[in-house]
């Protein structure tokens, strides 16, 4: 059904969430491919030359890290840098699949009880 892709996948992870759940700004060292089973859940991704805004606990090209900026409350006193941020907002469905590069920097929200694939 899969082709050869399926001869290149490492690793899958399973998330099941009852909504109301929300991740940190942060990066993954692997590409990931992120399949919606049930519920919704949105990104809002992030091009990785907007790292050095974001306060981020080490740069893209270095594995798996995170930001320490709250994405919900922002102090534009410690960060002024911020607004610069470009960024894309998408929504996943039941049956959507988004890829989602490595070093590419993301935010995800939950809204409502949801079963996910990555």
């Amino acid at each position: 059904m899969c082709g050869t892709f399926k001869d290149f996948i490492h690793e899958l992870n399973f998330w099941m969430s009852s909504g109301g759940t929300r991740s940190v700004i942060h990066f993954d060292a692997d590409h990931n491919i992120h399949c919606l089973v049930a519920g919704r859940k949105d990104f809002i991704m992030i091009h990785p030359d907007f790292a050095p805004f974001l306060n981020l606990t080490k740069p893209p090209q270095f594995g798996s890290g995170f930001s320490s900026i709250s994405p919900d409350v922002v102090d534009l006193n410690l960060y002024p840098d911020v607004p610069k941020v470009e960024w894309t907002y998408s929504t996943l469905e039941p049956g959507d699949c988004i890829f989602i590069p490595s070093g590419k920097l993301m935010h995800t929200m939950n809204t409502a009880s949801s079963f996910q694939s990555l």
